[in-house]
């Protein structure tokens, strides 16, 4: 019997054990998705670090190179007052020196045929680097104008704009085309890992509508393709001379081919004083297939509008550090290898407008304000963060990761976007502050439709519209206003609440959908919750959550207790059924003869068999 009790006893203990278990599993964080703290997107960057990284580093010499070269003349008291080729490693370079007059295309192909040749087609091919210093101009326009920048095993070509200003133009109809040029492969150069041409404006100003820029640069964003950077610019260093071009270069220029011998790199002591911010207006601008689609970086006023980025083998667009004061607008980034739209750490008070993200690798647009470090740095850079910038009326879909990401930062506006079909449509991470998410309509979600982690407390989530996905609204470790949002069509919870939310406000939400409960607020405290309208939830809580929330602890300990003494009642209640308990006792009154005469009382008297009377008492 005692076996038979502890057996039961043991089957329960061990079917509460099984019990609880399911039940803390199942009541554990209900967003069974994968951490997206985790989850990497986009392709990998087709090229070779190994020889694709010294390149970009022999190209920065190489303008310090010239532009030290010009400072040293100024001090020598040489004034170079027309173009003139300097050698510099691997491929020389035509130095455009300052003058009033604007360079033109057809103006170099007079003064460097073999450098700058018209072709029979009335395209151009140019085989050694153009250099526009300060001070100059190179407008480059026409209907129809194409020009192929020499590029293959042997070397590349680039055009740069050094503190000078370049201007390209061309036509809505038809477009001005600058791509690279393979002359063995008689096509554009589609291969990186020995360096490809490229166009950057350093520290200048650039003017460029109406063109194309298709299968240009290599590894870096400076070298990525079309790049407005900024720079440490030279004091004014040439006289006004319009006609200085008036008479030919040398005509010893090596073009570029694969009898081209190596040339010396000059390496003269000094740089220049001052700094310079590059600016920039770009509209109707088309890039396909560059490294970098446009990279923009230590720049102000620079206004791109109608512009279009496809195929990057990095990103579309990125402004990267120090781009203030600026706008996109109109514009388009689809295909890119990572983001479509990238504004990376130490820029401010930059707008992106009515712009259309798409079929990226990573995040359709991202926005990142952190500071560049949390401590000190050997270059005491400030641990500031950075912020006001904005984004609205844009589009963002089919992204391999986000649709719309903010990585840190303050007083950010995320305002009227339609976000569709990403792993997760708004999400907000890594301390970010004063983020203001209202009036955006986010559908297709995987995952989560608006999501906000390790973030402030003065988050302002209000008037969206979240159709779709596994949680509507999610905020861990954040909080702020949660307010007059419409959640349709999710699946676990409309708007979720975990950890530390501080005094969060959810009021006047209207959510449907099915899963364990409309509004999940049981992971954090603080928050009030009020005049939300779930009255189209349907409730669907698992039989383990259900369970969860009767068999607390306690309760299944007290339950067990009065389960066995229970068991223990039945089965002795059932071993006495139809039993007499006296059956083997026998009356008292067979053991005695009975009540015995006082005359027999010390005789002797023969004690009778048990079961049968007795007499009296034998003496």
């Amino acid at each position: 019997m005692t076996r038979l009790i502890a057996a039961v006893a043991a089957i329960l203990l061990i079917a509460v054990g099984l019990l609880t278990g399911s039940i803390a599993a199942s009541a554990a964080p209900t967003a069974t998705f994968t951490s997206p703290d985790t989850v990497t997107a986009g392709r990998d960057y087709p090229g070779n670090p190994d020889t694709e990284a010294p390149l970009v580093a022999a190209e920065e010499r190489r303008i310090i190179d010239i532009r030290t070269t010009l400072q040293t003349a100024l001090l020598q008291g040489v004034v170079p007052r027309r173009p003139f080729r300097l050698t510099t490693t691997g491929v020389p370079t035509i130095v455009l020196v300052g003058r009033s007059a604007p360079y033109t295309i057809d103006e170099l192909a007079r003064i460097a045929p073999r450098s700058v040749e018209k072709r029979s087609d009335g395209s151009y091919l140019i085989s050694e680097h153009i250099y526009v210093a300060e001070g100059a101009t190179l407008r480059i326009d026409g209907v129809g104008v194409k020009l192929l920048l020499a590029s293959n095993a042997h070397g590349f070509v680039s055009i740069v704009a050094d503190g000078g200003t370049l201007v390209i133009r061309g036509d809505a109809s038809s477009p001005l085309e600058v791509g690279s040029w393979d002359s063995d492969a008689v096509g554009p150069d589609l291969l990186t890992d020995d360096g490809r041409a490229y166009v950057r404006v350093y520290g200048g100003h650039a003017e460029i509508t109406d063109a194309k820029f298709e299968q240009l640069g290599f590894w870096s964003g400076i070298t990525g393709g079309l790049a407005i950077t900024g720079s440490v610019i030279p004091e004014p260093l040439i006289a006004d001379d319009p006609t200085s071009a008036a008479q030919p270069l040398d005509e010893n220029l090596v073009s570029l081919g694969p009898d081209a011998s190596p040339l010396d790199t000059l390496a003269l002591e000094g740089e220049p004083d001052g700094a310079g911010y590059a600016s920039a207006l770009l509209q109707s601008v088309e890039t396909i297939g560059n490294a970098f689609g446009l990279f923009v970086t230590a720049a102000d006023r620079v206004d791109i509008r109608g512009s279009s980025f496809e195929n990057s083998l990095v990103d579309g667009l990125v402004f990267h550090r120090d781009v203030t004061n600026s706008t996109v607008s109109g514009s388009v980034a689809t295909g890119n290898a990572q983001d479509g739209f990238n504004l990376t750490r130490a820029t401010s008070s930059v707008v992106f407008d009515d712009l259309e993200a798409r079929d990226n690798g990573r995040n359709g647009i991202t926005i990142e304000g952190r500071a560049l470090v949390d401590g000190p740095s050997a270059t005491g850079i400030a641990v500031s963060s950075y912020g006001g910038n904005e984004v609205r009326n844009s589009t963002s879909a089919g992204n391999g990761r986000y649709g719309i990401e903010v990585v840190g930062g303050f007083d950010i506006n995320i305002i009227g976007n339609e976000v569709s079909n990403n792993l997760m449509g708004i999400v907000v991470t890594s301390g970010a502050t004063g983020v203001t998410i209202r009036a955006n309509e986010v559908s297709g979600s995987t995952q989560q439709g608006i999501a906000v982690r390790d973030s402030g407390a003065d988050m302002s989530v209000v008037d969206n519209r979240v159709d779709g996905g596994e949680i509507g609204i999610y905020l861990r470790d954040a909080g702020g206003r949660i307010e007059d949002n419409r959640v349709s069509k999710v699946s676990n919870h409309g708007i979720a609440l975990v950890g530390a939310t501080g005094g969060s406000v959810i009021v006047g939400n209207t959510i449907d959908g099915s899963g364990p409960s409309a509004i999940d607020v049981s992971r954090s405290t603080g928050m009030a919750v009020r005049d939300n309208d779930a009255t189209g939830w349907h409730d669907t809580k698992p039989l383990a959550i259900v369970l969860a929330r009767i068999f607390q602890p306690l309760t299944v300990m007290w339950l067990v207790i009065a389960l066995l003494l229970i068991v223990t009642l039945v089965m002795r209640r059932r071993r006495r059924v139809g039993v007499n308990p006296y059956a083997d006792q026998a009356p008292l009154s067979s053991f005695t003869r009975g009540i015995v005469p006082r005359a027999q009382v010390g005789s002797r008297v023969q004690v009778p068999n048990l079961g049968e009377p007795s007499t009296g008492i034998g003496s």
